[in-house]
């Protein structure tokens, strides 16, 4: 949430989540990744249900910090 206020006073456009998505849509997921150590809050909470529900393809981008991905 700080960065998004961050984000919004830097004068960054904030994009408002669709509504509805179309199934032919490739969700990249890279929203949080495996150092969450709080519970989601809105509107995160809300999107991730939607891109759940969706019919879509979804691409998780995850790495653990540290990992040597080669």
């Amino acid at each position: 949430i700080l960065n998004h206020q961050i984000a919004q006073k830097c004068g960054f456009l904030i994009p408002t989540p669709p509504t509805s998505i179309p199934k032919e849509t490739l969700i990249v997921d890279a929203l949080f990744g495996t150092g969450l150590t709080r519970g989601l809050q809105e509107p995160y909470t809300e999107l991730i249900e939607r891109i759940n529900q969706s019919e879509c393809e979804i691409l998780a981008v995850d790495l653990p910090s540290g990992l040597d991905c080669n």
